[in-house]
């Protein structure tokens, strides 16, 4: 089946092209134009549709697919999942027994450098802004995770000290915006020279790293955050 035709890319625009067809790829499963369980493509005929490269269209669907709005089925092609009318799902920290007293510290609070990840990710122009919250979590005084936010408002002097006692989900309320999903992706990593200096393990110990991006009522990403836990002390599981 042929999705049809879609509003085109705008080549001079700052924003990605991915992006920009993610976005109306998006916008056509909001009203009903794409609907759920169609098919989207072939990708052939989507590069042709917004005038882009096979790979740009891929990736604007790996995009759609990470925030649960199409599926990819090896083989079969790509469906409109629905999910923007279903439940999000969400991550429990499990903590090991006899180990449920932690603590937040908050290392730095500041501007951060709008790295590509913070563009992908937060679909930044030239001229946004990002402020980080960088906190150390520690369960009996040792370290055992690092916190980063990343924030479209600066914290005002009255955030500090909730900074300072919240866990990793308090922060959503900083926001000042009604959450509608939050997309959540867990990676097993080994900590880097500079994690592993914070929270005093050696380098290349292993690390379960969550990245959450928080999307607002119209599906705007209004914060991002990265969690980087020592493997030793933390379990995860999914839960609908």
């Amino acid at each position: 089946m042929v999705t049809p035709n879609l509003l085109p890319v705008d080549a001079n625009s700052p924003v990605p092209l991915y992006h920009q067809v993610a976005e109306r790829i998006k916008a056509a499963v909001q009203s009903n134009v794409l609907q759920e369980g169609k098919v989207i493509g072939p990708e052939t005929h989507l590069a042709r549709n917004f005038h882009v490269s096979l790979p740009t269209i891929r990736r604007a669907l790996e995009i759609l697919a990470s925030e649960g709005i199409v599926v990819r089925k090896h083989g079969h092609g790509t469906f409109v999942a629905g999910a923007l009318r279903s439940s999000p799902l969400g991550v429990t920290r499990h903590i090991e027994p006899g180990e449920s007293q932690s603590k937040c510290t908050v290392l730095s609070i500041g501007e951060a450098s709008l790295d590509p990840i913070f563009r992908e990710r937060l679909r930044l122009t030239d001229g946004d802004r990002l402020w980080c919250v960088i906190r150390l979590e520690e369960i009996h005084d040792v370290p055992t995770a690092i916190l980063e936010d990343y924030l479209f408002s600066e914290p005002t002097p009255q955030d500090h000290a909730r900074f300072n006692e919240a866990d990793a989900d308090a922060l959503l309320v900083h926001s000042q915006c009604k959450v509608r999903t939050v997309q959540h992706e867990i990676k097993a990593l080994a900590a880097h020279d500079g994690l592993a200096q914070k929270l005093k393990v050696g380098p290349g110990t292993p690390l379960i790293v969550l990245e959450r991006t928080v999307f607002d009522e119209g599906g705007k990403p209004v914060e991002f955050g990265k969690y980087s836990h020592l493997a030793s002390h933390y379990k995860f599981g999914i839960i609908s």
